[in-house]
């Protein structure tokens, strides 16, 4: 019973790959005169037209924001002298001014937070680690607090990246020294 019914799912199955196989040909042999008809059908003369056409409204509209700069002016070469750009011996050189920093030290203005940690507190001092893991526990919340605010200047925020590694690590070996000497 099981090994007939078997036989006629397969048998079935050859039917349809059949089936699909004399489907697919006579697609094939269709499909070049529908598409041969088609810029008849649109009222177009010929097929480049009716590509042309297609082309055009399909193309996605430039970005409002693309400017089309005018084309350049051509400078020949002996107009131009050698070291021309470059500025003379007793020139002075004026670099890109450095961007100022926000002034604010609330985060609920974070575009205008520009309170940088406090890098005092990674220095080890032989002196009360307990006092200098509070400080610097402290110090770290608040640094995450900084980092989890959306909006604070990328100078700040990389800033206050490092600073809470560097912290995370004192943290980490201040943690280690006070274990060993309470034992």
């Amino acid at each position: 019973m099981g090994k007939r019914h078997l036989f006629d799912l397969i048998k079935e199955y050859k039917e349809i790959v059949a089936k699909v196989a004399r489907l697919q040909a006579e697609v094939d042999r269709e499909l070049p005169a529908a598409l041969m008809a088609l810029p008849a059908s649109y009222g177009y003369a010929d097929m480049n037209h009716f590509i042309n056409a297609v082309v055009q409204v399909c193309r996605p509209p430039p970005h409002p924001k693309a400017v089309r700069r005018p084309p350049r002016a051509k400078i020949s070469r002996a107009e131009v002298s050698v070291g021309s750009g470059m500025a003379k011996v007793g020139q002075a050189v004026r670099l890109a001014a450095e961007p100022t920093r926000p002034a604010g030290s609330s985060l609920e203005d974070p575009k205008n937070f520009g309170l940088m940690p406090n890098l005092g507190l990674l220095e080890t001092t032989g002196g009360d680690s307990l006092q200098q893991q509070a400080k610097l526990t402290d110090a770290l919340k608040f640094a995450q607090q900084v980092l989890h605010t959306s909006g604070v200047p990328a100078a700040v925020w990389r800033e206050w990246r490092q600073f809470e590694r560097k912290a995370s690590e004192v943290l980490r070996t201040l943690s280690t020294v006070v274990r060993t000497d309470e034992v």
